[in-house]
């Protein structure tokens, strides 16, 4: 005899990832509290939404307005299953764990949302952020580093973050390189935090020591490559070789034609590849995930047909 299985529901997961995350957050709590004696739950209460600021130690830079519409869509069939964490701040409160509710609740309209008020320092609360953030799929790796690089005086050891963190001590120095990189490489990631990785980032900051590294000449080859990154045109492995080669070739000119012509390729609204020709060769650049064999034949057989073309004319 054979039972059926109902898959669960959109909703359903959303619900199970929700209940998820309020045990993360008095886990977090628990973690912190073994750590720091000036944690501790004065009360619990229903809060004016508009008195609430956001944690200003939330690794997160970005959040994904599409979920936070679903957060809300599961807020909205079920109540708020746990409440947000949050500490006395001037005229107000500031939140300590569960921004994505508290901006769920605020995207429904809701006037005041309920919350645990603990009386927790700046230590306190950026170590209860990492807490609940660090081992979230969605972190980009500088929201990682930021995150720990908040908490890492805490620490007199970096084998004592390490452990802490769940991290390898080897990558708690890639993350941490984050903070050594100049301040406009910084600003570029606050606006894109999926830029560069943690190994890029500890590269970037070997690379910008390096002698002959001069920022005033080679800052645009740098911001050359991240536009490359942004544009799918080229991938974390190959920016550091890139930015080389990019200021390679600014300081040692190569002839070329004066109506060099290069073009991409876009497939709904995406960039997919690229052509481009000079005086020495001809370049045609395709993702190849893109391109069956039918397509790859038909690119080959136009090229075969315009040299028989060519030498064709040649006879004549």
């Amino acid at each position: 005899m054979s039972t059926d299985h109902k898959k669960p529901s959109a909703l359903e997961r959303l619900q199970s990832k929700i209940a998820t995350n309020g045990q993360t957050q008095l886990k977090a709590i628990s973690e912190v509290k073994e750590r720091n004696s000036l944690v501790s739950a004065v009360n619990e209460a229903s809060l004016d939404i508009e008195l609430i600021t956001p944690n200003p130690f939330q690794p997160r830079k970005v959040f994904d307005h599409e979920k936070i519409i679903e957060l809300a869509e599961a807020i909205k069939e079920n109540g708020l299953i746990q409440p947000i964490a949050v500490r006395a701040a001037d005229d107000g409160y500031q939140i300590i764990a569960g921004e994505r509710r508290f901006r769920a609740c605020k995207y429904l309209g809701h006037t005041r949302i309920q919350a645990v008020i603990f009386d927790a320092d700046d230590e306190a609360t950026a170590m209860m952020a990492i807490s609940e953030n660090i081992d979230r799929e969605d972190l980009t790796d500088y929201e990682v580093g930021q995150a720990i690089q908040n908490i890492a005086h805490l620490f007199k050891k970096k084998t004592e973050l390490s452990r802490y963190t769940g991290k390898t001590r080897s990558d708690i120095y890639r993350y941490l390189a984050f903070n050594d990189l100049p301040d406009w490489v910084k600003g570029r990631l606050n606006g894109n935090p999926s830029l560069i990785n943690r190994n890029n980032a500890q590269l970037l900051v070997s690379f910008f020591k390096e002698a002959d590294y001069v920022e005033s000449q080679h800052k645009e080859h740098v911001l050359a490559a991240f536009n490359m990154v942004e544009e799918s045109a080229l991938t974390q492995t190959l920016l550091i070789p890139k930015i080389r080669r990019l200021i390679r070739d600014a300081e040692n000119p190569r002839r070329q034609s004066d109506n060099v012509v290069s073009k991409k390729y876009a497939l709904n609204g995406k960039n997919v590849g690229g052509f481009s020709f000079d005086d020495n060769k001809v370049i045609i650049k395709l993702n190849s995930a893109l391109i069956t064999d039918e397509v790859a034949n038909s690119i080959y057989q136009m090229v075969a047909d315009a040299l028989a073309e060519l030498d064709a004319g040649s006879d004549n």
